[in-house]
Order: structure tokens, then sequence, then C-alpha cells
């Protein structure tokens, strides 16, 4: 998984600890990319703006669904309840909003100073 190979350049480069839990699946090669360019934009969020000590990424099915969930214990942004992905200056939010309509899925943001949970659920669409 491409996510596993970037564990150790994300804790290198940004000094925070990273905690996956991922469920194997085969997933479509569209919908692994976008699933992994969210995660990725997420946890360099973390890196770059919230001073996160710990990174938390899980890849899970529930109930049909593929659900994506990035949590980190930064000091947050102040986006309002819930984050508005498509405020200027967001580009990178937006890109993420924007992955996760083109699966048919939707993204939640929750940020506070105890920091931000990114959440994706997209229609599984696995490989044959």
């Amino acid at each position: 998984i491409a996510i596993e190979s970037c564990l150790p350049v994300w804790q290198r480069r940004y000094g925070f600890e990273v905690r996956l839990a991922i469920e194997r699946v085969k997933l479509s090669p569209e919908m692994a990319g976008d699933l992994f360019r969210i995660a990725q934009e997420a946890v360099v969020n973390a890196g770059r703006h919230a001073d996160a000590s710990r990174v938390e990424l899980s890849l899970r099915t529930v109930n049909g669904e593929i659900e994506l969930r990035v949590a980190d214990d930064g000091q947050g942004f102040d986006g309002g309840p819930p984050m508005t992905p498509s405020k200027p200056g967001h580009l990178g939010l937006a890109s993420m909003r924007e992955r996760a309509e083109l699966m048919d899925g939707r993204l939640e943001i929750e940020s506070s100073e105890r920091g931000t949970r990114v959440l994706v659920r997209a229609p599984l669409r696995t490989t044959a």
C-alpha cells in the first residue's frame, strides 16, 4: 500500500508518530489513488500547519462503503463547525472535497484546538 511506504518520510519530515489501521481491500485503481491523495493532503496539513505530535489513519469498509479517517492532535484551524472546504485559501481542502465527490462520496472535516478529523465515505469500488 502506498500509504505505508510514505510513513517513514512523513515521520521524518514532520516529526510526528503515524498510527495505521488499514483493512486490506482490493480497491479500483481510481479509488485507491483518490483515497491516497486525500490521506496525503490531510497528513501533510497536520505536519505543515497543525504542529501535531500524532496522526491516526484508518481505512475500512462499513456497510458497503469505504471509510478513510485521518485524525491529528494538532492545534486545528478556524473553519467554523463544520469546516467549509471551499473557503478561499483552502485549495488543498477543496481538492480533497473534489476527490471525494469524484468517488460519489462525502467529505467531513472537523477541527478544534484539540485537533482535526478528516472523514471520507464513498461507495466501495473493488477490482475484479
